[in-house]
This record gives structure tokens, C-alpha cells and sequence, in this order.
């Protein structure tokens, strides 16, 4: 499907490359419009990068903020299910402190 469709294709490679620099740095607007001039470079999405490119770099942030805001959700509630069974206490009752 991929083959046939040129721009589920470009967001593919659009998706790798935010994952990519986010794997070895922190999506700042810097690094965000780096990989905005990277795109439209080796004609990813160039044509609507050049006119959503900011909208683009504002939904990103979102969602990264979101999927942090959840990992970060997911490791305290597994610190309070530790802590809960090192104390033998109910994890409702530790989530109230």
C-alpha cells in the first residue's frame, strides 16, 4: 500500500526522522525546524511542510508533551505498586499520600 501512495510513504519517512533525532536529542523549536529543513530538503512533504510547516511543529508538540505526560504517569503509578508491595499497604491507600 505504502509503494502505491506517495505521501503515506513521505509521512513514513517524516515519522522516522522525528524519532530518530528525538532518540539522541530533545525536540526543541530548534531542532524541530532542523528536521522541518531536512524534509523539505530531500522532498519530504515538501509541499505541505512549506505551508503547514508551523502548524506541524505546534502538533508535535502536543503530542510529544502527551506521550511524556503518560510514560511519566505509567512509571509513577509502577514506583507506587513497588512501594505498595515492599509496605504491604493497599495502592489506593499509598496513591492518597
Amino acid at each position: 500500500m505504502m509503494e502505491r501512495c506517495r505521501t503515506l510513504q513521505e509521512y513514513s519517512q517524516f515519522v522516522g526522522i522525528v524519532r530518530e533525532y528525538a532518540e539522541t536529542q530533545k525536540l526543541s523549536d530548534s531542532v524541530m525546524a532542523e528536521i522541518l529543513q531536512k524534509c523539505r530538503a530531500e522532498n519530504i512533504l515538501k509541499e505541505f511542510l512549506e505551508k503547514y510547516g508551523t502548524e506541524v511543529i505546534g502538533i508535535l508538540f502536543e503530542v510529544l508533551t502527551e506521550e511524556e505526560a503518560r510514560e511519566l504517569s505509567r512509571q509513577d503509578r509502577f514506583e507506587l505498586a513497588e512501594i505498595a508491595e515492599l509496605t504491604d499497604l493497599p495502592l489506593d491507600e499509598i496513591e492518597g499520600l
